[in-house]
């Protein structure tokens, strides 16, 4: 398990780096311990890495709320992403497995 904040720092690199490339990185997905203060921020670096638009980032709070356990809607989150070619859900899906 890695702590929220260690991913954050992380994350703070990555963002100094070159643009991410979709198709070559493999993500592996991680179980994060944290500070709910440190949340908001993380969540906030995460959706200018991956540059979300509004629709994107709102889908990925969504997310990032139920599995840090501030979701409404219960135990079990069922979310739909669609959209057409070119909409961005890739990459939703790669900020969602960062």
């Amino acid at each position: 398990m890695k702590l929220l904040s260690e991913q954050a720092a992380t994350t703070q690199a990555w963002e100094d780096e070159e643009s991410f490339d979709f198709a070559t990185e493999d993500v592996q997905p991680d179980v994060f311990l944290s500070d709910v203060s440190e949340d908001e921020a993380a969540i906030m670096r995460i959706a200018r890495r991956f540059m979300l638009n509004t629709a994107q980032e709102r889908a990925f709070r969504i997310i990032a709320y139920h599995s840090l356990g501030r979701s409404r809607v219960g135990p079990q989150l069922r979310m739909g992403v669609f959209g057409e070619a070119g909409t961005g859900k890739s990459r939703l899906i790669a900020a969602i497995r960062a």
